[in-house]
């Protein structure tokens, strides 16, 4: 479980750092589009990590998947959204 632990968090720096790394390569336009994705993903994810279980508006055990779906969801329709408005 330790190994799996650290070769987890290993891999999880090793992403952060190639994401680091691709912004940084992208242009102006692009970096924007990203940070304004990334902002919105953030707000959603507060604002729905916090009223998930605080209110509890749902009838199941919250799990981290369901956060982390709904993070890489906001996202990705975020990028799709931001994009189109630049164009």
């Amino acid at each position: 479980t330790v190994v799996a632990g650290l070769i987890n968090i290993g891999v999880g720096i090793g992403m952060i750092m190639a994401n680091i790394r691709y912004v940084k390569e992208q242009d102006e336009m692009h970096q924007k589009i990203f940070l304004e994705a990334a902002a919105l993903t953030l707000g959603v994810t507060i604002v729905f990590g916090g009223s998930y279980q605080l209110w509890g508006v749902i009838s199941f055990e919250p799990q981290v998947w369901h956060l982390m779906a709904v993070m890489g969801l906001t996202f990705t329709a975020g990028m799709a959204i931001i994009t189109r408005k630049y164009q």
